[in-house]
């Protein structure tokens, strides 16, 4: 009785929550490189990524992933039609070029009417990796300003940290990084592995301090092993050394946690995969992959309230196939516990996000077996059939 109450009670609280933080809600689109010179375009790209990860850091504002709005290169639709679609309220587009080490930018912040809130050019001289984050931290502090998000200190100290002094060692790791984000995204890296691991190890060859880029490493060896971990219970060594080195060096550095929290839980260990995955969303309170990791984790220790509490958490930052996969999870647990009609709104919502009527009706066939409905059951696998 107890846990149906609190289910009911979760549903609720979280779509409140869900309608409140749209208020601070922003996506950054993709940044177009102006110079004919494409191998700029990781540079471009790479001050995206850059001022996506800062936002992410600072929690009051919700700031989707990268990888959401990816799907806006090179697409002619109007910003505000892409706000509807992610449903933020506001939007982060920018342009700029590289000469020889001059860097230029241009950032605009525009609401979902298209109305121009806050705009700001950069033309500087890059000497060191100091002046990147500079300007990165700096349209990451005035977007969150003009948003009405506070920044604490701790928020502000973590954004204007400097990863390492040595401007090659920054550049090997920023190519790696985006061979990894652009070719592959977050989740399908297996075609950018090899370039990233040997852009990570340059990178280090350079500055064998970097905690980013032993945290880089730990990321490919990671989910290259994956399947063993999660299977065989195998131990990756390279894996967990290059996020035990990363973490050496940088104790703040989300990413790191969140690569050892997940591994932890696909090898079996409750209690230092919960330990690393909150502390990941301390430091990086946007982190869809950490919430939906952990709420993946508390579901299969069967402590459905918390599994559930951080899904839905994980489905206000995150959108595409991640999104669709979280509400899917979500529907299929509301329906195990009795709650049909909701389980039914959640497989609904993951239809209109991709169309898949024969997934649908099979969840829904699921929904009423569950419900010891075998007549409404039979027509639904009829219908999927």
């Amino acid at each position: 009785f107890l846990v149906i109450i609190a289910l009911i009670a979760l549903n609720v609280i979280t779509r409140f929550g869900q309608r409140k933080i749209l208020e601070h809600s922003i996506a950054v689109l993709p940044f177009e490189n102006d110079s004919q010179d494409q191998e700029n375009d990781y540079l471009i790209a790479g001050y995206r990524t850059s001022i996506v990860d800062m936002l992410s850091k600072i929690e009051d504002q919700r700031v989707l992933p990268r990888v959401s709005t990816d799907q806006y290169m090179d697409n002619p639709i109007a910003p505000r039609e892409i706000a509807e679609e992610l449903d933020v309220s506001y939007l982060i587009l920018a342009n700029g070029q590289k000469y020889g080490n001059q860097i230029v930018l241009t950032v605009q912040l525009v609401d979902t009417k298209e109305k121009l809130i806050w705009s700001h050019s950069y033309e500087k001289q890059i000497q060191s990796p100091q002046d990147h984050i500079k300007i990165q931290s700096e349209i990451a502090q005035l977007v969150a300003k003009e948003v009405g998000a506070h920044v604490t200190p701790v928020e502000k100290q973590r954004i204007e940290k400097i990863p390492t002094t040595n401007n090659e060692a920054y550049n090997y790791y920023t190519r790696g990084r985006e061979e990894v984000v652009i070719n592959s995204g977050y989740y399908r890296m297996t075609d950018s592995r090899s370039k990233a691991k040997n852009l990570f190890h340059r990178s280090l060859e350079l500055d064998s301090t970097f905690a980013l880029a032993y945290a880089g490493l730990g990321w490919v060896y990671m989910y290259e092993n994956e399947s063993e971990i999660k299977y065989l219970g195998a131990h990756v060594d390279s894996a967990l050394y290059y996020v035990q080195k990363a973490l050496s060096y940088d104790d703040q550095l989300g990413d790191a946690y969140e690569i050892r929290g997940d591994y932890y839980r696909l090898a079996g260990n409750f209690d230092l995969s919960e330990a690393d995955l909150k502390r990941a969303i301390d430091i990086n309170p946007n982190s869809c992959f950490s919430y939906h990791t952990l709420g993946n984790l508390y579901i299969k220790y069967q402590d459905y309230i918390l599994g559930l509490s951080n899904l839905h958490k994980a489905a206000t930052l995150c959108t595409g196939e991640m999104l669709e996969s979280i509400l899917a999870r979500t529907g299929g647990l509301y329906a195990q516990v009795g709650f049909g009609d909701i389980a039914k709104s959640y497989f609904a919502q993951v239809r209109n996000l991709n169309g898949d009527s024969l997934e649908y009706y099979r969840r829904l066939a699921f929904v009423e077996w569950n419900n010891g409905n075998i007549r409404e059951q039979l027509e639904y696998e009829i219908k999927a059939s």
